[in-house]
């Protein structure tokens, strides 16, 4: 299947932006959910619905965008399940996780592809593992390993996966991340220190990766009013931490003001000892109070999100609320250097990429943005 390119303010939709932002390629599909990048190639995950899991049962999988030049999609995965959430392993394996998926009839797990051709019109899985939960997966740096995490809302162990053979992957080690397990996680790899950051329903925890199979913690971030923290990220210079509030049980998206759903910003320059320094809401949601009830339409919770390269520019998103672009350079005072927000969009991932922002939108599908400055 090759998706047809939409001219970029082509349909019904209004879309509130800053004059910073110029829209400049769309690709139309339904159940957007992450990304991955491979420095060339973007990996766009779709799960088996709209904006709930299950509505469309036969759908879902991977769509693949060659971002060289203009933006050009290039091939898809089929594979009808859920979350399907992305991940490059290394150069030419793709990871997919996933609660079921036909492509792999294995529970919850994850499955590997080939993708050292990203063009190839049929791609099949080489190999995959069933793992408790599997809602996200991070690869461990410059390792064959892969971190599946559970979801961090019923105490899921995170598994570490050996992909050095991704036709016979293996579980080889696990680990409980307190109270509920991990919903996401990040690295920060450094000759002299070595990181990763556990967020999920309670707390934030980091923990020293220097032996990967075996993390222990460092320190444990408890904010109350982070209703549902959904993932922890350091900033290039490893400053900063942001933690992202999926707040879905209820949140305001009128004011700009309330806690819940914001986006948190902690100085962990000592990571034994982080300091909250600030938080970023917006108030440019569909509804007054984004609900469980209403789901994802009517959330402006902060969601997936990246730092540009070497900056503090943090790009994120906010559901129903669009895209940011936030200026941390003092994490006290944030500052909103860019926005959009279709007023059809659910933005489910936000991330900067090679000179371009790219938005995996549920309803909307691939958007890439030229936000000048970045």
């Amino acid at each position: 299947m090759v998706l047809a390119l939409v001219a970029p303010g082509a349909g019904a939709a209004e879309v509130a932006k800053s004059d910073n932002v110029r829209p400049i390629a769309r690709f139309s599909y339904e159940g957007g959910t992450e990304l991955a990048y491979d420095g060339r190639y973007l990996y766009a995950g779709r799960l088996d619905g709209i904006t709930q899991r299950g509505e469309k049962p036969d759908s879902g999988g991977v769509e693949i965008f060659d971002t060289r030049g203009k933006v050009k999609h290039v091939a898809s995965i089929s594979c009808p399940g859920n979350d399907n959430d992305v991940a490059i392993v290394r150069k030419g394996l793709l990871a997919l996780a996933f609660h079921t998926n036909r492509c792999a009839a294995i529970g919850a797990g994850v499955a590997f592809f080939d993708v050292s051709d990203p063009r190839d019109p049929d791609p099949k899985p080489i190999g995959s593992i069933p793992a408790p939960g599997s809602h996200t997966i991070t690869p461990y740096p410059g390792t064959d390993l892969l971190y599946v995490n559970g979801g961090g809302l019923y105490g899921e162990p995170v598994s570490i996966v050996d992909t050095k053979d991704p036709a016979k992957p293996k579980i080889v080690a696990e680990f409980d991340a307190p109270p509920l397990g991990c919903h996401d996680m990040s690295f920060r790899i450094k000759k002299d220190s070595k990181l990763g950051f556990c967020a999920g329903e309670g707390q934030v925890t980091i923990f020293d990766v220097s032996d990967p199979l075996a993390p222990s913690v460092v320190s444990v971030i408890a904010n109350p009013l982070i209703q549902f923290g959904h993932y922890a990220l350091p900033s290039p210079d490893g400053e900063v931490l942001v933690i992202d509030d999926e707040a879905f049980v209820a949140h305001d998206c009128a004011t700009g003001q309330s806690p819940t759903g914001a986006a948190w910003f902690y100085d962990i320059s000592d990571p034994a000892l982080p300091i909250l320094a600030g938080r970023f809401a917006v108030g440019r949601g569909a509804e007054p109070a984004g609900t469980d009830v209403g789901w994802t339409q009517s959330w402006c919770t902060s969601h997936h999100y990246n730092f540009v390269p070497g900056t503090r520019k943090l790009v994120i998103s906010w559901f129903s609320a669009g895209t940011s672009v936030l200026d941390l350079s003092d994490p006290s005072a944030p500052e909103e250097l860019a926005y959009y927000q279709p007023s059809d969009g659910v933005a489910y991932t936000s991330h900067y990429f090679g000179g371009r922002v790219f938005i995996n939108d549920s309803v909307r599908g691939l958007e890439v943005l030229k936000v000048k400055g970045l």
